[in-house]
């Protein structure tokens, strides 16, 4: 596999962005499989790191950072759970912030990383 790197853009849940990024997806894929897709905060992006490495049959970190499960978590609660628990791996960058990933995931797949 080749040292590339891949921006997908994500402007939000609108549909025709959706049917834009499963085509942005699919044409990732077929040129080459990535092995590991990393989702940068544990928002949408986490969750479409998590989605695309599940599609592609390949793995996935999601990294967590910051407020990214102070501000806005109880409208996003399945989205993260989701994330969390399928993720193969989720970085969290503070022990409080492991702390509630843990909670989400109901896995050992939660670990701190200093930053």
């Amino acid at each position: 596999m080749s040292k590339k790197g891949y921006q997908l853009t994500t402007p939000g849940d609108h549909p025709k962005f959706l049917k834009n990024l499963e085509e942005q997806i699919l044409s990732i894929a077929s040129n080459e499989k990535p092995d590991l897709i990393i989702g940068f905060w544990a928002g949408l992006p986490g969750f479409y790191a998590v989605l695309i490495g599940h599609l592609l049959g390949t793995r996935s970190l999601v990294m967590v950072r910051g407020n990214d499960l102070d501000t806005g978590i109880y409208n996003n609660l399945d989205r993260l759970r989701f994330t969390f628990e399928n993720a193969s791996l989720v970085l969290c960058v503070t022990e409080k912030l492991v702390k509630r990933a843990q909670i989400l995931s109901c896995k050992d797949n939660v670990k701190y990383h200093y930053n």
